[in-house]
């Protein structure tokens, strides 16, 4: 599912080669300037990256099939590769497990895998979190 259009590779190397060495690690993929909502969830990805944003929508999609919908927003910092943050205003503690559990899953499933998890409240308190794991390591 392609929520978030991607710019041209062509466009997104250029951008790198004129401010960034070369390098495209840091350089927007995403078509569109944010914020980036999908299903009233604010998408945050640090560099703007069209796939993350995508998989991120995905996982909206992922939590809402399975009844989760108390979320804010999710934040995948890309430079940790897939390093994500949920926050939830109104989540409670016991609900912040069972939510840990099913992104893990999905992005196990997704993505290969996560370079770590925290659910966190709008305080920034942390609730829950999963270490590291890809397929991989297994």
């Amino acid at each position: 599912m392609n929520v978030f259009s991607s710019r041209e590779p062509e466009v997104v190397q250029a951008e790198a080669d004129k401010h960034h060495g070369g390098d495209t690690e840091k350089v927007a993929t995403v078509a569109a300037k944010g914020p980036h909502l999908h299903a009233g969830v604010k998408l945050v990805s640090r560099y703007d990256k069209a796939g993350e944003l995508n998989l991120m929508a995905e996982m909206v999609n992922f939590l809402r099939d399975h009844g989760v919908y108390n979320f804010d927003q999710i934040f995948c910092d890309s430079k940790a590769t897939s390093h994500c943050v949920l926050t939830a205003s109104k989540l409670r503690p016991n609900e912040a497990e069972a939510i840990a559990s099913l992104v893990h899953a999905f992005l196990l499933s997704e993505n290969g895998g996560h370079n770590g998890i925290i659910i966190e409240n709008a305080s920034q308190t942390v609730l829950a979190e999963a270490d590291p794991d890809w397929n991989d390591w297994r």
